[in-house]
């Protein structure tokens, strides 16, 4: 490896869960990977995020970039218009319906509520 190059991590997420065993460290690493998509995601930065590559049938990758999408939209709406702007209240409920089709689509409950 040249002296210049990043190395890229990989981080991979599994939705096939539901014949493993949940336990709550693997629920826990599942919600510190979220909570770092979000927060390069809402500051723009993508430089030294690690390559994400989510496994799981069609649905269950569809209702977690859902989900993943209606969190980031809550919170700029949040950060926007604040807390109790009807706006925001709007984004919350596209949220609780894109949670609800994660968990329906895969059997993990949502780790950020």
């Amino acid at each position: 490896m040249d002296i210049h190059e990043e190395k890229v991590l990989t981080k991979e997420i599994n939705l096939n869960q539901l014949g493993a065993t949940l336990n709550e460290s693997w629920l826990h690493a599942f919600g510190s990977d979220i909570k770092m998509m979000l927060d390069m995601m809402g500051f723009g930065v993508m430089a030294g995020m690690p390559d994400i590559r989510v496994k799981g049938n069609r649905r269950q990758v569809q209702a977690f970039a859902g989900a993943l999408k209606g969190e980031r939209s809550h919170m700029n709406a949040a950060k926007r218009y604040g807390l109790t702007d009807p706006r925001t209240y709007q984004t919350r409920s596209r949220l609780q319906r894109s949670i609800k089709n994660f968990e329906q689509a895969t059997g993990i409950p949502w780790p950020i509520n």
